[in-house]
């Protein structure tokens, strides 16, 4: 299994940030998407274990519209920026689509 940056816009997260960025404790949260926008499936990468640790925590993060982010339907890259704001205990780093979070709404 290859463990690394997924989609369009794409966060690292460490589940143990004291453990460091190693393979067994990083998970790569992304979407597909092509504006910031646009509301499309979530998506994965890391060992098992360790993104079923992050998308629990996403299910009750917090997001800007004062909802739950939850990680089972299709979100935004808006949506999944104000969700890692909120989940500061994993470390999050934004590693791929930044031009896309930046870029005004269409």
């Amino acid at each position: 299994m290859k463990i690394g940056p997924i989609g369009t816009v794409c966060y690292r997260l460490l589940v143990e940030p004291a453990l460091g960025k190693g393979v067994g404790n990083t998970v790569f949260v992304g979407l597909q998407a092509q504006d910031a926008d646009e509301r499309v499936p979530l998506l994965f990468s890391g060992l098992q274990r360790r993104v079923d640790v992050v998308r629990k925590e996403l299910q009750y993060a917090p997001i800007f519209t004062g909802h739950l982010f939850g990680a089972t339907g299709p979100r935004s890259a808006r949506e999944l920026a104000s969700a890692m704001a909120s989940m500061r205990e994993f470390s999050p780093e934004l590693v791929v689509g930044k031009e896309i979070l930046d870029a005004p709404s269409p």
